[in-house]
């Protein structure tokens, strides 16, 4: 039997320790992501479902105004595109009667907007 070189040893670490951090990313709840941000008092999140890819909010609140559901869908092949793209729909179950509004946002006009 031959020994495997410590070079070869290393690689096969750094290889799982990038596809263990690769899940992690991957499958990270939403409702650990919004547990951990910093929200403003006057926005009220309940019932995060999902992965920060894909997922809901079945209500957001605005200073005391219901803003209905929201749904979120990364869509991480455009990312091999060099395009960022997110599916956004929000607005069943609000206050001011939006019904089931739909946005697609590439991520280079959300940048490009705040500079």
């Amino acid at each position: 039997m031959q020994k495997v070189s410590m070079k070869w040893k290393s690689l096969l670490v750094v290889s799982l320790v990038g596809v263990f951090l690769a899940s992690v990313i991957v499958h990270m709840p939403a409702s650990f992501v919004v547990g951990q941000a910093s929200l403003p008092r006057a926005l009220t999140l309940s019932g995060v479902q999902g992965t920060v890819w894909q997922g809901r909010v079945s209500q957001v609140s605005w200073q005391g105004q219901q803003l209905g559901e929201v749904n979120w869908r990364f869509q991480p092949s455009k990312l091999l595109t060099g395009k960022a793209e997110v599916s956004l729909r929000f607005g069943r179950g609000s206050d001011l009667a939006l019904t089931g509004v739909v946005m697609q946002v590439m991520a280079c006009q959300v940048f490009t907007r705040r500079m």
